[in-house]
């Protein structure tokens, strides 16, 4: 709700405000550096006869747009305060569940160890019954 985010941001105060600025000015220059060397390619590109070159030279300019866009994720880590805390919970949710699963193999496995170590026993009982029996 709207009424909520603006309740929230007033709370908050300027720090909320200089977060936004920040991410806002960073996201969008970057995204300008990364755009521009295809702007620049668009531009020269009828005068660039070497086709090898001209391939090479949009495969740059197409790989710099793409790391822009990624580099979306370090800048909403780096400036947004909420986003890291999000981040750091879900890791230590996939954490927990790591140790959780990682804990129950191993109990598991343990189990099954036992089990067998039962078993070996209960054989070794069974057979040294049987030859007392015999002598």
């Amino acid at each position: 709700d709207l009424s909520e985010a603006v309740r929230a941001g007033r709370r908050t105060g300027d720090r909320l405000k200089w977060e936004g600025l920040v991410t806002v000015i960073a996201t969008a220059g970057v995204h300008c550096l990364g755009v521009l060397p295809l702007g620049v390619y668009f531009l020269v590109q009828d005068f660039i006869e070497d086709v090898m070159l001209q391939n090479q030279l949009i495969v740059a300019a197409d790989c710099l747009v793409g790391v822009s866009v990624m580099a979306n994720f370090y800048i909403y880590s780096l400036t947004v305060t909420s986003f890291r805390k999000f981040l750091l919970d879900r890791l230590c949710l996939y954490k927990e569940a790591r140790v959780c699963r990682s804990s129950a193999i191993s109990g598991e496995r343990a189990l099954r160890r036992r089990i067998s170590s039962l078993r070996e026993e209960q054989i070794t009982q069974q057979t040294t019954e049987q030859t007392t029996e015999q002598t």
